[in-house]
């Protein structure tokens, strides 16, 4: 095999050890930092499967705890239904609801000092039988598993993606050693369907939550409703002087 060689500041590389270089620069990139997930922060409303060590869970005050996380879809065909809860998130303004209709990635994330061991998963179909089970991955300054993408069939599927039985429904995912934190949950998920779009996501309660305008909205408030007020208030006056 031909190779060739150039000279970067009197060191000589060729192009075999320049593709090795770029693969392992790939592949370190596609472990997504926690800020990838802090930007977009949702609430589980309907339609998900949530139970840690067996027990459903009615909000988020266990995760941490070592155990097994069961995540998934609650019924075929019908998607999780998710909040948006953080301003500037790009799913949109806070309050903005979405169908969720695929997951290829869960775990446990952290913007602190954290540490999580993953011995394994198992991935359940509609049907009750197990499928392929995702890999360790290390992601979001903590760790959890991944699907190969979106396009293997062990992703767990829900509203317009499911088609059969066959797909998987529910993950259930084993951590183990946990230490440091606060730990938060972190997901890999697609919104629209086959075609629509992927989004990392810190999932932050569950159950829909009281809706806070953002500055945007206050800032219509301001400069919209109060004058409109005002001239309420002094059409008020003058009357009562009459």
């Amino acid at each position: 095999m031909q190779t060739f060689k150039w000279r970067s500041g009197g060191k000589a590389f060729t192009a075999l050890g320049a593709i090795l270089f770029a693969m392992a620069v790939s592949g370190t990139a596609q472990a997504q930092s926690f800020s990838a997930y802090d930007v977009n922060h949702i609430a589980l409303v309907s339609g998900y499967t949530f139970n840690i060590n067996g027990v459903p869970q009615t909000d988020l005050s266990n995760v941490g705890v070592s155990g097994t996380y069961t995540l998934g879809f609650a019924t075929a065909g019908v998607p999780i239904v998710i909040q948006v809860i953080s301003a500037g998130s790009v799913l949109g303004a806070v309050g903005t609801t979405l169908s969720v209709s695929g997951i290829d990635q869960f775990g446990l994330i952290s913007g602190s000092s954290f540490s999580v061991t993953t011995p394994g998963n198992v991935i359940t179909d509609y049907n009750g039988a197990t499928d392929t089970p995702w890999s360790s991955a290390t992601f979001g300054g903590g760790g959890g598993y991944k699907a190969a993408n979106f396009g293997n069939a062990d992703f767990l599927h829900g509203g317009s993606e499911f088609s059969a039985t066959t797909d998987a429904q529910l993950g259930a995912f084993d951590f183990t050693n946990i230490s440091g934190g606060p730990a938060s949950l972190g997901a890999h998920i697609r919104v629209g369907g086959a075609n629509g779009i992927t989004y990392f996501v810190a999932i932050d309660t569950l159950g829909s939550t009281s809706v806070v305008p953002e500055a945007s909205s206050l800032a219509m408030l301001s400069f919209g409703a109060l004058p409109i007020l005002g001239l309420v208030m002094k059409r008020r006056k003058q009357l009562l002087r009459k």
